[in-house]
């Protein structure tokens, strides 16, 4: 189980056209993408924020990923300058967007389009 409030995990050809949220996940990410492949996500926005180094979207050693549009969120207090918008790890090694930012375009690898049907 997970206590995000979406994890894609070990999964490929995943799409998700905009989501929104209007709390925090208790300190945990509100997407997490774990070893997958072939992943977009676009759109994410609301009042939620990530608290002192916590993290909206966390990816996981996963390939062929790309992240558009995602806000980290505002409430009455504003962005959280300890927080991170984004964060990436491959191979233990970690890399993140504070929140400070919006993610316009993140890209891990080359996104594949041709697997979804139109």
């Amino acid at each position: 189980l997970s206590d995000c409030m979406t994890e894609i995990r070990g999964a490929r050809n995943v799409r998700v056209f905009a989501t929104k949220t209007e709390r925090g996940a208790g300190g945990y990410p509100l997407i997490r993408i774990v070893d997958s492949d072939n992943v977009f996500v676009g759109g994410l926005g609301g009042h939620a924020r990530s608290g002192d180094g916590k993290i909206t979207v966390e990816v996981v050693d996963s390939t062929n990923v790309a992240l558009a549009m995602i806000c980290g969120g505002v409430d009455g207090r504003g962005y959280n300058p300890k927080g991170f918008v984004v964060s990436e790890t491959v191979g233990g090694a970690t890399a993140a967007i504070d929140q400070m930012k919006s993610c316009l375009l993140y890209r891990r690898g080359a996104f594949d389009d041709s697997a979804m049907r139109h």
